[in-house]
């Protein structure tokens, strides 16, 4: 805008007021309907015009007025809208940002804008890019919760899922199975796959459980010893190792069967009948004559003194 200086005189003083008039500041007063440039360049230059005692306008806020006059809308000026707001830099190598679709970024190569930020992310003039908020995480280009412990952010859907070596479970992120196992639903501990069943610390096929060759046990309800001499998913040679008396059918459901149905005496061998020295590592005769039975109480029948026998599935 247009400036003039006007001394500020007071009315009916003599010729030493005027003396002192003649050294007194001016003071700058605006034309009426000066462009929006001229307040603009003064805006953006503040020291340049303050820093003249006589209110002149700086070289600095005239070259800009200058410009604006005769650059038009490819002035400095135009170019920020004439909005001090939108000057991004020093004002000798400023830019323009408008912040509705940008915002200012101060770097060693410059000022300059970068485009506004979206899907969540906060401005960050200092590394001159985009950010997420405190508390989110990047995922797919947006910025969404961050997880709770234990939990990462799939990167195919944005959800938090349990982190590496952890599965779902109640609720909770648990350590994962060691394979062919599942965690329960109920515990959350490791079981059997389904399909599968417990077998001597493994899990195998349901149905195809056998014991391992020398297991041994003994019977609960009278502690005689007894020892697997072999097995398979379909059966297994039982024999008494000591002698005693033997729940065969109990012993046989211990060991993952339902019964038995051949029995006979061993002569005192184990894993053996009436030979040398046999045992579960070198298994003699498997030989069943039907000897060896004494009766039944409320547990089931009972095989006694020295024998062996089949379990059945």
């Amino acid at each position: 805008m247009t400036r003039h200086f006007v001394p500020c005189q007071l009315a009916g003083l003599g010729v030493a007021a005027a003396a002192l008039v003649s050294i007194a500041p001016f003071r700058v007063i605006a034309d009426e309907g000066d462009p929006p440039c001229e307040a603009f360049c003064e805006a953006v230059f503040p020291d340049d015009f303050q820093g003249s005692f006589t209110g002149e306008l700086g070289e600095e806020t005239k070259r800009c007025i200058k410009e604006a006059r005769k650059a038009g809308p490819a002035s400095f000026c135009a170019r920020c809208q004439a909005d001090p707001a939108q000057v991004c830099g020093p004002a000798t190598l400023a830019v323009c940002c408008d912040p509705a679709s940008s915002f200012c970024c101060e770097s060693a190569d410059g000022p300059s804008c970068h485009a506004a930020c979206t899907n969540g992310h906060l401005p960050d003039p200092a590394g001159c890019g985009c950010v997420c908020p405190p508390a989110t995480e990047e995922c797919g280009g947006s910025c969404v919760a961050a997880c709770p412990s234990g939990r990462v952010l799939d990167p195919a859907s944005c959800s938090c899922v349990c982190a590496p070596g952890t599965v779902e479970c109640g609720g909770s992120c648990v350590p994962a199975c060691p394979s062919g196992r599942v965690p329960d639903p109920v515990s959350c501990s490791c079981v059997c796959a389904p399909g599968t069943e417990e077998c001597a610390g493994t899990c195998v096929p349901t149905g195809q459980c056998a014991p391992a060759a020398c297991q041994q046990g003994t019977d609960p309800e009278t502690g005689a010893v007894y020892v697997v001499c072999r097995a398979d998913a379909s059966t297994a040679w039982v024999s008494s190792s000591g002698g005693g008396q033997y729940h065969a059918d109990q012993i046989c459901q211990l060991l993952g069967y339902s019964t038995f149905v051949l029995f006979g005496g061993t002569c005192g061998n184990v894993c053996g009948r009436c030979e040398g020295a046999t045992s579960c590592q070198a298994p003699g005769s498997e030989v069943y004559d039907s000897q060896g039975t004494c009766g039944a109480d409320q547990h089931g029948r009972i095989l006694c003194v020295t024998v062996n026998w089949e379990c059945v599935k």
